[in-house]
C-alpha cells in the first residue's frame, strides 16, 4: 500500500544516496518536488492522504504495481485539488489492473495533460473523465478490453489518441466528432474489417496507424477523404488489401509522405515478382509527387523518384499561389473602407472577410449588366441609320432602271424612232450633211428629254431621303 509515510521514506532513501546534508533534506521533503517516481514497489492500493502537500508536483509514475482502484478522495475533490497536487499535468499508470471504475477519483486534475493507462483492464473510458479532463492533450489505452471509442464529451484540446491492442470492431463517427483536433490516430492491432469512414471528421489527422486489422473493403466515395489534406502518414500494413483499385482509394490524400501496405496480399505478391516493379506501380497509382517512404524504406532505395510530372505541376500551383498572394499584398487598400476593422453591416467580422466580397461581386455584375444594354442599343442604331439611310439609293435605282427597260419597250413598239434609226444608218453610208443635221438635232431633243427625267427623278430621291432621315431620328429620339 502506497501511504504518506512510505513515500516520505521512499523520499529520504533518494536523498541520502545522493549525498544531501538532513537539514537541506527536511527543507525540501515534499514543498519542492516536481518528479514523483512511484514505480515497481508491487503495491495495490493507495491512501487518502498519501499525495497531500505536494504543491509543485508536476510528473507522477505508478507503472508497473497492482493498483485495482483509487479511493474517492485520492487527488482530491472536483474543483478543491488545491492541497493534494494540484499542479499534476503528466501521469503514468501503466501495467496495473485498473478497471474503468477505479478511475473516476482521477477526474480532479484538471491540468493534466498526458495520462497513460495502458495495458489495464479497461472496458471503456469514463464519461466523467471526459467532461473533467478538459487540457488534456494525450491519452494513451493501449493494451486494455476497449470494444468501442467511448469519448461522450468533446475533448477539443485532445491530439493524440492510442486505442492499438483493443478489441475494437467499428469506429463511429459521434466518437470522433468531440475530438475535432485530433492529430495522431493508432488503432493497430483491433478487429476493423472496414476502413473507418469517421476519420473524415478529423480535418487536422496527420498520422493514422491502422495496421494489424481485418480491413478488405474501402469505403466506395473516396472523394469525401479529400477533406484531410494534411494526412501525411497512413499505415494500414497487414489487412486484406488484393487489389490496386484498393490502393488507388490513397491517391485522393495530396500531401502523401509515408505509407505502408506491406503484409497485405497486393504488396507480397507484386513483391515477389520485383520490387522495383512494385515501387513504380504503387507511385503511378498513387500520383503523389512527395511520396518518400513505402512499406518503411526510402523510395530511393527502390530504384525510383517521385514523378516529375506531378512536382513540376505542383511547382507551378504554388507559384500562381504565391504570385496571387503578393499582388494581393500590393493593392492598396481604400481608406474610406477600413479592411481589419468590423464590419458595418453588424455581423462581427471583419470588412476585407464580410462585404468587401459582396461589394466587388456586386460592382462586376452592375458593370456587366449596364454594358450588355447599351452594346444592344448600339446594334440596333446603327442597322436603323444603314437601312434609312441605303434606302433612298435603292429606290433611285431601282426607278432608273424601270425607266429604261420603258424607254426600250417604246423605241420597240414606235415605228418612227426605227425610221430616224433606218437614216441614220442611211445618213452615215450616204455622208449629206442635212441628213446628219437633222439626226443630231433629235439626238440632242432625246438627251435633253433624258435629264429632266433624271433631275426629276434625283429630286424626288433627295427628297424621299430626307423624310426618312427625319424618321429615322424620331425613331432613335423614341428608343
Amino acid at each position: 500500500m502506497i501511504t504518506a509515510q512510505r513515500i516520505d521514506r521512499l523520499i529520504e532513501q533518494v536523498q541520502k544516496e545522493s549525498g544531501v546534508d538532513e537539514n537541506a533534506a527536511a527543507e525540501l521533503r515534499r514543498e519542492k518536488i516536481p518528479v514523483l517516481n512511484l514505480s515497481k514497489l508491487g503495491a495495490n492500493k493507495v491512501d487518502v492522504n498519501a499525495f497531500k502537500g505536494f504543491p509543485v508536483l508536476r510528473k507522477l509514475d505508478l507503472s508497473d504495481n497492482e493498483l485495482v482502484e483509487f479511493p474517492e478522495n485520492a487527488f482530491g475533490k472536483i474543483g478543491k485539488c488545491q492541497d493534494v497536487a494540484p499542479l499534476i499535468s503528466w501521469l503514468k499508470l501503466t501495467n496495473n489492473k485498473l478497471g474503468w471504475r477505479g478511475i473516476k477519483p482521477l477526474s480532479p486534475l484538471e491540468h493534466l495533460v498526458t495520462l497513460n493507462l495502458g495495458n489495464n483492464c479497461l472496458a471503456r473510458f469514463p464519461k466523467v473523465l471526459s467532461k473533467r479532463l478538459v487540457s488534456l492533450k494525450a491519452l494513451v489505452l493501449d493494451h486494455n478490453e476497449l470494444k468501442e471509442i467511448s469519448i461522450s464529451h468533446k475533448m477539443t484540446n485532445l491530439n493524440s489518441l492510442v486505442l492499438s491492442h483493443n478489441a475494437i470492431t467499428s469506429i463511429e463517427v459521434s466518437s470522433l466528432k468531440n475530438v475535432p483536433n485530433l492529430q495522431k490516430l493508432s488503432i493497430s492491432d483491433n478487429k476493423l474489417e472496414v476502413f473507418p469512414e469517421a476519420l473524415t471528421c478529423c480535418l487536422q489527422l496527420a498520422e493514422v496507424r491502422i495496421a494489424h486489422n481485418k480491413i478488405a473493403t474501402l469505403p466506395k466515395d473516396k472523394s469525401a477523404f479529400k477533406v484531410l489534406a494534411k494526412l501525411k502518414l497512413v499505415d494500414i500494413g497487414h489487412n486484406k488489401l488484393d487489389t490496386w483499385k484498393d490502393i488507388e482509394f490513397f491517391s485522393v490524400l495530396p500531401d502523401l509522405v509515408n505509407i505502408n501496405f506491406g503484409g497485405n496480399p497486393i504488396a507480397t505478391e507484386s513483391k515477389a515478382k520485383t520490387l522495383q516493379g512494385y515501387a513504380a506501380q504503387v507511385s503511378n497509382v498513387l500520383r503523389s509527387h512527395s511520396l518518400k517512404i513505402l512499406d518503411s524504406k526510402p523510395v530511393e532505395k527502390y530504384g525510383i523518384k517521385p514523378l516529375k510530372i506531378f512536382e513540376n505541376k505542383w511547382k507551378q500551383t504554388e507559384l500562381k499561389r504565391k504570385k496571387n498572394l503578393i499582388s494581393n499584398k500590393l493593392q492598396e487598400p481604400d481608406p474610406s473602407k477600413p479592411r481589419n476593422k468590423p464590419c458595418s453591416c453588424g455581423s462581427g467580422i471583419k470588412y476585407k472577410l464580410c462585404c468587401e466580397k459582396k461589394e466587388s461581386k456586386t460592382e462586376t455584375s452592375n458593370e456587366n449588366e449596364i454594358q450588355e444594354p447599351i452594346s444592344k442599343r448600339a446594334r440596333v442604331v446603327e442597322s436603323v441609320e444603314q437601312k434609312y439611310m441605303e434606302a433612298p439609293k435603292d429606290e433611285s435605282q431601282k426607278k432608273k432602271k424601270t425607266e429604261k427597260k420603258k424607254k426600250k419597250k417604246k423605241t420597240q413598239n414606235n415605228p418612227s424612232k426605227g425610221h430616224i434609226q433606218e437614216d441614220k444608218k442611211s445618213v452615215d453610208k450616204k455622208n449629206d450633211g442635212s441628213g446628219v443635221v437633222q439626226v443630231q438635232i433629235i439626238n440632242e431633243k432625246d438627251k435633253s428629254e433624258n435629264d429632266d427625267s433624271n433631275e426629276d427623278n434625283e429630286n424626288e430621291g433627295n427628297a424621299l431621303a430626307e423624310k426618312l432621315k427625319q424618321n429615322a431620328q424620331v425613331q432613335l429620339e423614341a428608343w
